[in-house]
C-alpha cells in the first residue's frame, strides 16, 4: 500500500504574463518514505509566442536496506534505514515558430547523494558460490538536453518529434529519438503510430555475472546500467463518437499497444486503455 498526497498552489499574474507556485509532497510505502517540495515559475514573452518554464524539485528519501535473504544472517527482519537526497532543476523554452510549427528546448540538471545502490540486487564474481551486494557511488550527476517539435502538416496529420541527449558521471551517455504521427481518419477515429529508438553506453561500474575475478569497489550487474539499444513500436487508437462511448459517463476511448525490444534480451508487450469523462484537448 502506498500513500502519496500532494498540496499545490499557483499564482498567475495576468499583467506580467507570469505564474509562480509550488507544491509539497509526501509518499510512504512499506520500505521507503519520501518528502518532496517544488518551486515553479513560468513567463510568457513575445505576445505569448514564447514561454519559459522553470522548476526546482527536491526529494528527501529514507529507505530500508532489504538485502538478499541469504545475506541477512540471523537478523532477517531488522533492516537498517538509509537516506537519499535528490535535487532537480529543469528548464523548458516553448516557442511558436508559426501557425504550423511549435518547438520546445529542454535542459535539466539533477544531483543525487546518499544511498544510490539497490540493496536487493545481487553481484557474483567468477567461481564465487555466494552472492555479494551491489555497491554504487553515493553521488550522481545527470544532465539531459532535449528538443521537441510538433508540426501541423494538414487538417488530418500532426507530426510530433522528440530528441534527447543524456550524460551522467557514472559513464552513461544516451540518445533518444521518438516520432509520432497523429492521423485523423474521421471525426470519430484517430490513429497514432509511433516509434522510439534508444541507445546507451554502459556505466563504468557495470559487470556481467562472473565477469570479475575479485570484487571491485563499485559494482553492479543491473542491465539497466549496461550498454544496450532498444526499439519501441506503438499504435494508439482513439475513438470519440459524437454521442460518446457510454453517454454521459464517458466521451472518448483510447487504446494503446506497444512492442518493446532490447538488445540484451528483454522483450515486452504493453497494452493500455483510457476512458475519458470529458472531451480530449
Amino acid at each position: 500500500t502506498r500513500y502519496y498526497p500532494t498540496l499545490s498552489y499557483n499564482y498567475e499574474n495576468t499583467v506580467k504574463n507570469s505564474t509562480i507556485g509550488g507544491n509539497l509532497s509526501f509518499s510512504k510505502e512499506y520500505d521507503y518514505i519520501s518528502r518532496g517540495a517544488q518551486i515553479n515559475y513560468s513567463k510568457s514573452f513575445n505576445k505569448k509566442q514564447t514561454e519559459w518554464i522553470s522548476k526546482l524539485n527536491v526529494f528527501f528519501d529514507e529507505l530500508l536496506e532489504i538485502i538478499p535473504y541469504e545475506l541477512r544472517g540471523l537478523n532477517t527482519r531488522n533492516y537498517p534505514t538509509k537516506s537519499r537526497n535528490t535535487f532537480n532543476f529543469s528548464n523548458a523554452l516553448n516557442q511558436s515558430i508559426n501557425k504550423k510549427i511549435q518547438m520546445a528546448f529542454i535542459l535539466d540538471f539533477a544531483y543525487q547523494n546518499g544511498y544510490l545502490s539497490t540493496p536487493f540486487n545481487r553481484f557474483y564474481t567468477k567461481n564465487a558460490l555466494d552472492a555479494q551486494m551491489e555497491v554504487l557511488p553515493d553521488q550522481r550527476i545527470k544532465v539531459p538536453i532535449g528538443i521537441r517539435g510538433n508540426i501541423y502538416l494538414n487538417e488530418r496529420l500532426i507530426l510530433r518529434n522528440f530528441y534527447r541527449f543524456y550524460w551522467d558521471n557514472w559513464g552513461i551517455v544516451s540518445n533518444t529519438i521518438q516520432s509520432e504521427l497523429n492521423t485523423k481518419i474521421s471525426s470519430a477515429l484517430i490513429l497514432s503510430p509511433s516509434v522510439r529508438l534508444y541507445q546507451q553506453t554502459g556505466s563504468q561500474y557495470f559487470y556481467e555475472r562472473e565477469e570479475l575475478l575479485q570484487l571491485a569497489d563499485f559494482r553492479t550487474s543491473d542491465f539497466d546500467l549496461s550498454n544496450f539499444q532498444s526499439l519501441f513500436l506503438g499504435l494508439g487508437v482513439k475513438i470519440q463518437p459524437k454521442n460518446g462511448i457510454i453517454n454521459p459517463l464517458f466521451n472518448n476511448l483510447e487504446i494503446k499497444y506497444g512492442y518493446y525490444m532490447r538488445s540484451n534480451g528483454l522483450n515486452a508487450h504493453l497494452v493500455s486503455c483510457l476512458l475519458y469523462t470529458s472531451p480530449s484537448p
